[in-house]
């Protein structure tokens, strides 16, 4: 979310019809990466999931990515810290319920 926030003014004034690309295109490598990282060491005590950490890490991506656009469309009724806090619940209770 604070990537969306600094690149903000200058996709905006630069190219708008790519806000919603062009972005997460700069971070992607580096949210696999770490995503990927914490679900390897994830999975092994947690067997009920998925066992395919290529797939889980993509799951996990396309929630972050769309939680994020839907939180950069709408900050105004809903803070970074609420956003964070209900994906935080939200992640407890899918995978530790």
């Amino acid at each position: 979310m604070e990537m969306l926030e600094r690149y903000q003014e200058i996709l905006i004034h630069a190219a708008p019809d790519l806000l919603g690309q062009f972005s997460f295109e700069l971070i992607d490598t580096y949210l696999t990466k770490e995503v990927k990282k914490r679900v390897t060491d994830f999975l092994p005590q947690n067997p009920d999931l998925p066992t395919n950490t290529d797939f889980l890490t993509n799951a996990l991506l396309g929630t972050f990515r769309q939680v994020a656009m839907w939180w950069f469309q709408h900050r105004d009724t809903q803070t970074k810290a609420e956003t964070r806090a209900n994906m935080r619940r939200l992640l407890q209770q899918l995978f530790i319920n």
